[in-house]
């Protein structure tokens, strides 16, 4: 109860506690937008039968390997630590079925067999709510 006490006389003191309760009510807002979005998606796709139909590739994309480096601090040592983050290779291929689209990602071999514009047996689920689908795997039509 004082750790309450003590945040609201932290916000009543202009200007360090408004810009400090502006900021936390901000985050507060953004994690509940995607503890939400994670839900929608969670309620609108999962446990659905599956679907098979013939699909049409609509365009490929490749994101090469790349690593992401930042620094943190850390208090137990006393000193500041380089973190690097590696992204492996992503081969994205965005498919039409039944009038809608969805992006899967995919293995490189598969990749470099298709083509702009091949039909594949695109097997998808299709969302309770949003009517959109979502592509769970992909055959090439030989």
């Amino acid at each position: 109860m004082e750790f309450i006490k003590d945040l609201f006389g932290l916000i009543l003191n202009w200007p360090m506690g408004t810009i400090l309760a502006s900021l936390i009510f901000v985050a507060i807002i953004l994690l509940l937008g995607i503890i939400l979005a994670n839900c929608f998606f969670a309620i609108d796709s999962l446990f659905l039968p599956k679907n098979q139909s013939i699909g049409k590739v609509v365009s490929k994309h490749f994101t090469p390997s790349y690593d992401k480096s930042f620094v943190m601090y850390s208090p137990g040592i006393n000193m500041s630590m380089s973190q690097t983050i590696s992204y492996p290779d992503d081969w994205l291929v965005r498919v039409e079925v039944c009038g809608c689209q969805d992006t899967i990602s995919i293995k490189e071999e598969e990749y470099c067999l298709l083509e702009k514009g091949d039909s594949v047996v695109a097997e998808y689920v299709r969302g309770r709510i949003s009517d959109n689908i979502y592509l769970k795997k992909i055959s090439h039509i030989k």
